[in-house]
């Protein structure tokens, strides 16, 4: 009860007989537990949350309109038809000092939609990204997945069709 209080009264930002709020502190309600800090397992709300708080994905959500905003990609282009990305990433690394490049990218996608992992949503980006169903599927190898890197800081993805939004990679790395 006294650490349900102590984060209620954080939330409101007030003080009470607990002491004063904790200062530098981020305190979330989740609303339960997650299943998994694994970003190839998110499913649930909870998951989500914890997730797109740990890791950023190519694009992230524009808070006013949804819409694809910078996030690991600094920028990127479009072909003609809107079938073919590419991305060029900011230099980044992970909190051990690790760069992460596009083959970080190329290799977390990969990873996501191996049949061996068995990641339960695997199949949603399965049927957007060009040879991925049948990786997934585990009628190819991994080499027939349209996701590349063309060098450290440079990743290209084809689709099946034409992208509706990026934004719908929002969170995905």
């Amino acid at each position: 009860m006294r650490a349900t209080l102590a984060v209620l009264i954080v939330l409101l930002g007030g003080v009470s007989a607990l002491g004063a709020a904790p200062k530098n502190e981020f305190v979330v309600l989740n609303g339960g537990e997650p299943s998994s800090f694994d970003p190839a397992f998110v499913q649930s709300a909870p998951d989500q949350r914890i997730a797109l708080a740990l890791f950023e994905g190519l694009v992230v959500y524009d808070p006013k309109t949804s819409e694809a905003r910078p996030g690991l990609a600094e920028s990127w282009v479009s072909d003609k038809p809107g079938t073919t990305y590419t991305f060029r990433l900011r230099k980044t690394s992970w909190s051990d000092g690790v760069p992460i490049t596009a083959q970080t990218v190329v290799d977390s996608w990969l990873r996501e939609l191996d049949p061996k992992t068995a990641a339960p949503d695997a199949g949603i980006p399965a049927s957007w990204i060009a040879g991925a169903g049948d990786y997934h599927d585990g009628k190819t190898g991994a080499e027939g997945v349209q996701v590349k890197a063309a060098d450290s800081s440079t990743l290209k993805v084809t689709f099946t069709a034409p992208f509706p939004t990026l934004s719908l990679l929002a969170g995905t790395a």
